[in-house]
């Protein structure tokens, strides 16, 4: 008796604490903790990081500006005494390529070079000129551009799910933590609800003992009883310090407790599913799926891009300039206007490589990934149709179990109600009412466990996007 009384003193505040203390919160109080805390604000960054990653794909087809300035002297030995033997040169080139497989450049030039054997010696040359390629076979009109863009959509949709989808994991982790949590802080308090019942009926059969209106094996009976829930509520000690240390984990510093009375307030899950702003969905899935998906998509480009990367280089150039020379650099340049000292130029360039065959394996393997990927994507997709559906028969099949837990709890309760007062009045056995209160105490376990089993069955649609 020691020892259980040892027991009950040590779990006495601990369910005391958790009736009187105003610090606990709700799920959403709680998760507000979370979302502010470090193992969450990473997976934000990381939704985030994706979104900028993409915006700035197009940096490809950015102007870029090229500026150049230099000073030559050379009085090397040459074959006519009118070379120049110095110059200064400042050149820019401006170079834009465009999604259709353009690529326009414009480039001014001013050179002031000095010619010892000239009369004036000092001369300055302005040359500007425009060039326009366009491609003609590989990324022909900009083919590998339009490629480009679809695989990058697909490969944001990959990367967009997969983060979603630890995100969710997270918040999962997080209340499934808070539902364990809550439900040890209940179990613990019918625990030594349970355990206090014990020691009444242990002091109720030890009295009758005494007086030998009991057998031996009733106060064994009813000491076993007692000895048991003492273990039990160790066990469920256990279990609450093992989630308050946890929590840690998520919400470091975290100083609350859980909201017991939420366990047993009902959500929709279509209020937990992930919000997916990439397109519209007919009915959520799961963010694994999505990924699958967009996994499958950028691969079948990936391999019509491997394939117009082997093609040869065919280009189309024009190219168009004029420049004027003159001793003072102003003339120089108007006359590269004004005068009718053109350049122009017309050609075709064609570049190839010449070992089909490894290109070709290039292309293979693409492929191969492509047939891989599609594999995926088919085996989650004929299981992904029915797992909203099938979540949703799980929710409405706990919460059936729950409506038939609570009415057995209520009959258990009164059952034993009457088995104690059968027991008071020599009417029934210890073992009968000893078995009557086990029952009653496992009734009420057992529907507090349906309970967390229906949370966290509900946290399971933040896995599914829409």
């Amino acid at each position: 008796m020691n020892l259980a009384a040892a027991v009950f003193a040590l779990i006495l505040p601990i369910v005391a604490w958790a009736q009187t203390t105003d610090d606990s919160l709700s799920l959403a109080e709680a998760e507000r903790q979370l979302f502010a805390a470090p193992a969450y604000q990473a997976t934000e960054q990381d939704v985030r990081a994706i979104e900028l990653d993409f915006e700035s794909r197009d940096i490809v087809l950015e102007p870029v500006l090229v500026l150049s300035g230099k000073r030559i002297v050379d009085h090397r030995e040459g074959y006519t005494p009118l070379g120049k033997t110095e110059s200064q040169l400042l050149s820019a080139t401006l170079h834009k390529p465009f999604s259709t497989g353009t690529d326009v450049s414009v480039s001014p030039f001013l050179e002031r070079a000095f010619l010892p054997a000239l009369t004036p010696n000092r001369e300055h040359d302005f040359d500007w000129q425009v060039l326009i390629t366009q491609n003609l076979w590989q990324d022909g009109f900009g083919r590998s551009t339009r490629l480009r863009w679809r695989r990058e959509e697909s490969e944001k949709r990959q990367r967009l799910a997969g983060a979603l989808l630890r995100r969710a994991q997270l918040a999962i982790d997080f209340e499934t933590l808070y539902w364990d949590w809550a439900f040890a802080l209940r179990e613990i308090e019918l625990r030594a609800k349970n355990y206090k019942r014990s020691q009444e009926i242990f002091s109720w059969v030890q009295g009758r003992f005494k007086r030998a209106a009991a057998e031996s094996t009733d106060l064994l009976q009813a000491r076993a009883l007692m000895t048991n829930r003492e273990l039990q509520v160790a066990v469920a000690k256990e279990n609450l310090i093992q989630a308050q240390a946890r929590v840690q984990r998520f919400v470091p510093g975290a100083q609350w407790r859980p909201r017991l009375k939420d366990l047993a307030i009902e959500r929709r899950p279509e209020d937990l599913v992930t919000d997916w702003r990439a397109e519209n969905l007919a009915q959520p899935q799961r963010l694994e799926l999505l990924a699958a998906q967009g996994e499958a998509q950028a691969a079948a480009v990936r391999a019509d891009e491997a394939r117009e990367s082997i093609r040869p280089q065919l280009a189309l150039q024009m190219a168009y300039g004029k420049n004027g020379i003159d001793p003072t650099s102003g003339t120089a340049v108007k006359q590269s206007f004004n005068e009718n000292h053109e350049y122009t130029s017309v050609g075709l360039v064609l570049s190839t490589g010449l070992d089909l065959s490894r290109e070709y394996k290039q292309v293979e393997s693409a492929r191969a990934l492509k047939a891989s990927a599609e594999g995926r994507r088919v085996s989650l997709e004929s299981e992904g149709k029915a797992a909203w559906p099938t979540l949703l028969e799980q929710i409405r099949d706990l919460r059936a179990r729950i409506v038939t837990a609570n009415s057995l709890v209520d009959i258990q309760l009164k059952k034993n109600d009457a088995e104690k007062q059968r027991y008071r009045t020599g009417r029934t056995t210890a073992f009968e009412a000893i078995t009557f209160e086990q029952d009653a105490a496992d009734a009420e376990i057992s529907l507090w466990t349906l309970y967390t089993l229906l949370r966290k069955a509900e946290a399971q649609a933040r896995l599914f996007a829409r």
